[in-house]
This record gives structure tokens, C-alpha cells and sequence, in this order.
């Protein structure tokens, strides 16, 4: 299932969409990325840094929050303000506690997505018990 809104106030814009717990369904939310802010002037790589850490963090929500159940959904809310590109990421899971000062072990099987997200954004934070990612890029002037 998907379902959409956008809403625009305050000199910001907001867009949402609501996707089933499928890891393949994260073409859609890059798609939503695209449209909402690829005509941008970033910095070479810069907005394929963007890219990688929503495809992250939906997968994980799909995979590691909602166990890939049907009846759970991924809420992807992006906005935009004046100064910055605001995506948060939210599964109906259990949450998890994050490691703040997480080393990489390069043969774990999983970890590294946390590490590649803080290492694409300007700002990251979890809220809601760990069942929401709150990532702040800074926009290009």
C-alpha cells in the first residue's frame, strides 16, 4: 500500500508517503528523494550521500523494525525548509537503543548502515523508542 500528502507552510515544504514493509519498495522512496530535491545544486556526491542513507534507513526499517510484516507500514516524511532538508524514517516495531560511539566490525552482519547514515548527514537522531530516524542535511546555496 501506498499513500501520499504534501503540504506547504511556513516557508517550508513537507511531503509524506507510507509504504509497505518491502525492502524492494525503497526505489519508491528514492523516486519521492528525486522529485523532491534533485534538481538541487549539491556538491558532486553529495546528493548520492542523501540517497544512501534513505535507502538505509528504509531498509532497515522494513527489515530490522517491521520484520518485513504485511500489516506494518514505513512512514517516510521529507521537508524542506529555508536552511535544511529534514527526512525522518519510521517503522511500527520495536525500536532499538542506538550505540552512540559504534566501532564498524566489517564482518558483522549488520551495523554498517547506522555508519554509512551518520556519515552521509549533517545531523542524525532516533526518536519514538529507536522506531524513528530523524536525518538533517544542510541545503546548497
Amino acid at each position: 500500500m501506498i499513500t501520499s500528502q504534501e503540504n506547504k507552510r511556513n516557508g517550508s515544504t513537507k511531503k509524506e508517503i507510507r509504504l509497505a514493509s518491502q525492502p524492494l519498495l525503497v526505489d519508491k522512496a528514492v523516486e519521492m528523494l528525486e522529485s523532491f530535491i534533485g534538481k538541487l545544486p549539491w556538491k558532486t556526491g553529495e546528493f548520492d550521500f542523501i540517497k544512501l542513507a534513505l535507502i538505509e534507513s528504509f531498509v532497515n526499517a522494513a527489515i530490522h523494525g517491521n520484520k518485513q510484516s504485511p500489516d506494518k507500514q514505513v512512514c517516510l516524511t521529507m521537508e524542506m525548509t529555508e536552511e535544511h532538508l529534514i527526512i525522518m524514517v519510521a517503522d511500527e516495531g520495536n525500536g532499538f537503543v542506538p550505540r552512540e560511539n559504534q566501532e564498524m566490525d566489517l564482518y558483522s552482519e549488520s551495523g554498517r548502515g547506522i555508519l554509512l547514515i551518520r556519515a552521509s548527514m549533517d545531523e542524525v537522531s532516533y526518536h519514538d523508542g529507536g522506531r524513528c530516524i530523524r536525518m538533517v542535511k544542510k541545503l546548497p546555496h
